[in-house]
Protein backbone atom coordinates (compact mmCIF):
# COMPACT_ATOMS: atom_id res chain seq x y z
CA UNK A 1 0.00 0.00 0.00
CA UNK A 2 0.95 3.86 -0.85
CA UNK A 3 2.30 6.28 1.97
CA UNK A 4 -0.66 8.94 2.47
CA UNK A 5 0.15 12.25 1.48
CA UNK A 6 0.12 15.68 3.82
CA UNK A 7 -0.35 17.75 0.81
CA UNK A 8 0.64 22.03 1.41
CA UNK A 9 -0.96 24.53 -0.61
CA UNK A 10 1.48 27.53 -0.78
CA UNK A 11 0.75 31.08 -2.03
CA UNK A 12 -0.67 34.11 -1.40
CA UNK A 13 -4.10 35.58 -2.10
CA UNK A 14 -5.60 35.13 -4.96
CA UNK A 15 -3.19 33.05 -6.27
CA UNK A 16 -5.61 30.05 -6.73
CA UNK A 17 -4.65 27.69 -4.26
CA UNK A 18 -8.35 26.21 -3.87
CA UNK A 19 -9.18 25.61 -7.55
CA UNK A 20 -5.60 23.69 -7.20
CA UNK A 21 -6.32 21.85 -4.49
CA UNK A 22 -10.05 21.01 -5.35
CA UNK A 23 -8.30 19.62 -8.69
CA UNK A 24 -5.46 17.92 -6.38
CA UNK A 25 -8.86 16.49 -4.34
CA UNK A 26 -10.09 14.78 -7.13
CA UNK A 27 -6.80 13.68 -8.89
CA UNK A 28 -5.69 12.18 -5.96
CA UNK A 29 -8.94 10.82 -3.67
CA UNK A 30 -7.33 13.01 -0.87
CA UNK A 31 -9.74 14.87 1.78
CA UNK A 32 -9.27 18.64 1.32
CA UNK A 33 -9.61 20.89 4.01
CA UNK A 34 -9.84 24.66 2.97
CA UNK A 35 -9.20 27.22 5.98
CA UNK A 36 -11.21 30.06 4.49
CA UNK A 37 -14.33 27.26 3.59
CA UNK A 38 -14.03 26.94 7.56
CA UNK A 39 -13.54 30.78 8.55
CA UNK A 40 -16.70 31.41 6.89
CA UNK A 41 -18.82 28.40 7.61
CA UNK A 42 -18.10 29.49 11.68
CA UNK A 43 -17.48 33.34 11.45
CA UNK A 44 -19.15 34.52 8.45
CA UNK A 45 -17.72 36.07 5.06
CA UNK A 46 -15.76 39.10 6.90
CA UNK A 47 -14.94 37.80 10.42
CA UNK A 48 -13.40 40.77 12.98
CA UNK A 49 -9.83 41.52 11.92
CA UNK A 50 -8.81 41.41 15.65
CA UNK A 51 -10.17 38.36 16.56
CA UNK A 52 -9.27 36.53 12.70
CA UNK A 53 -6.20 34.71 14.31
CA UNK A 54 -7.47 33.83 17.16
CA UNK A 55 -9.95 31.84 14.46
CA UNK A 56 -7.72 30.59 12.73
CA UNK A 57 -6.00 29.04 14.96
CA UNK A 58 -9.10 27.31 16.76
CA UNK A 59 -9.64 26.11 12.71
CA UNK A 60 -6.26 24.65 13.14
CA UNK A 61 -6.26 23.08 15.50
CA UNK A 62 -9.81 21.21 14.90
CA UNK A 63 -8.23 20.60 10.99
CA UNK A 64 -5.68 18.86 12.35
CA UNK A 65 -7.49 16.32 14.76
CA UNK A 66 -9.49 15.02 11.56
CA UNK A 67 -6.24 15.46 9.16
CA UNK A 68 -4.24 13.38 11.46
CA UNK A 69 -6.85 10.34 11.53
CA UNK A 70 -7.40 10.60 7.82
CA UNK A 71 -3.64 9.97 7.70
CA UNK A 72 -3.65 7.03 10.57
CA UNK A 73 -5.95 5.63 8.28
CA UNK A 74 -3.96 6.12 5.10
CA UNK A 75 -5.92 8.88 3.81
CA UNK A 76 -4.03 11.13 1.84
CA UNK A 77 -4.93 15.04 3.09
CA UNK A 78 -4.97 18.64 1.42
CA UNK A 79 -4.41 21.27 3.48
CA UNK A 80 -5.31 24.59 1.76
CA UNK A 81 -3.71 27.31 4.20
CA UNK A 82 -1.42 29.00 2.14
CA UNK A 83 1.76 28.47 4.34
CA UNK A 84 2.38 32.03 4.07
CA UNK A 85 4.92 31.44 6.97
CA UNK A 86 8.04 29.59 6.93
CA UNK A 87 7.78 28.02 10.09
CA UNK A 88 4.46 26.91 9.59
CA UNK A 89 5.72 25.03 6.50
CA UNK A 90 8.48 23.51 8.87
CA UNK A 91 6.36 22.67 11.40
CA UNK A 92 3.28 20.52 9.05
CA UNK A 93 6.70 18.81 7.37
CA UNK A 94 7.51 17.61 10.91
CA UNK A 95 4.03 16.45 11.61
CA UNK A 96 3.82 14.34 8.45
CA UNK A 97 7.25 13.35 9.23
CA UNK A 98 6.13 12.26 13.00
CA UNK A 99 3.58 9.90 11.31
CA UNK A 100 5.87 8.56 9.16
CA UNK A 101 3.94 9.43 5.83
CA UNK A 102 4.98 11.69 3.04
CA UNK A 103 5.17 15.52 2.69
CA UNK A 104 4.09 17.50 -1.16
CA UNK A 105 4.42 20.95 -0.92
CA UNK A 106 2.61 22.60 -3.94
CA UNK A 107 3.86 26.21 -4.82
CA UNK A 108 1.85 28.65 -6.20
CA UNK A 109 2.78 32.09 -7.93
CA UNK A 110 0.97 34.54 -9.31
CA UNK A 111 2.38 38.18 -9.94
CA UNK A 112 0.17 41.37 -8.18
CA UNK A 113 -1.38 42.70 -11.31
CA UNK A 114 -3.32 39.18 -11.89
CA UNK A 115 -3.72 38.55 -8.44
CA UNK A 116 -5.87 41.81 -7.94
CA UNK A 117 -8.10 41.35 -11.11
CA UNK A 118 -9.25 37.48 -10.07
CA UNK A 119 -9.51 39.00 -6.10
CA UNK A 120 -11.71 41.74 -7.57
CA UNK A 121 -13.66 39.35 -9.19
CA UNK A 122 -13.94 37.29 -6.42
CA UNK A 123 -15.15 39.93 -4.21
CA UNK A 124 -17.55 40.59 -6.49
CA UNK A 125 -19.22 37.41 -6.79
CA UNK A 126 -18.35 36.25 -3.46
CA UNK A 127 -18.83 32.48 -4.22
CA UNK A 128 -19.29 30.05 -1.45
CA UNK A 129 -16.83 29.75 0.70
CA UNK A 130 -14.98 33.12 0.23
CA UNK A 131 -14.04 35.55 2.49
CA UNK A 132 -14.12 39.37 2.19
CA UNK A 133 -10.70 40.67 0.98
CA UNK A 134 -10.25 44.18 -0.75
CA UNK A 135 -7.30 45.56 -2.39
CA UNK A 136 -6.53 47.30 0.81
CA UNK A 137 -6.29 43.89 2.72
CA UNK A 138 -4.52 42.40 0.20
CA UNK A 139 -1.25 44.62 0.20
CA UNK A 140 -1.20 45.03 4.03
CA UNK A 141 -1.23 41.37 4.80
CA UNK A 142 1.60 40.79 1.75
CA UNK A 143 3.88 42.02 4.66
CA UNK A 144 2.93 38.48 6.60
CA UNK A 145 3.77 36.45 3.22
CA UNK A 146 7.11 34.53 3.31
CA UNK A 147 8.19 33.59 -0.24
CA UNK A 148 9.15 29.80 -0.53
CA UNK A 149 12.96 29.53 0.33
CA UNK A 150 15.79 27.62 -2.24
CA UNK A 151 16.24 24.62 0.63
CA UNK A 152 12.20 24.31 0.26
CA UNK A 153 12.08 23.28 -3.40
Amino acid sequence: MTKPTLHLIHGYIASGKTTYAKKLEIETSAVRFTLDEWMVNLYGVNPPADQFTQYEDNIKIMIWQMAEQFLKNDISVILDYGFWKRSDRDDYKNRASNLGVKCKLHILILDDEIALSRLKSRTNEMPDGALFIDETAYYTLKDKFEPIDNDEI
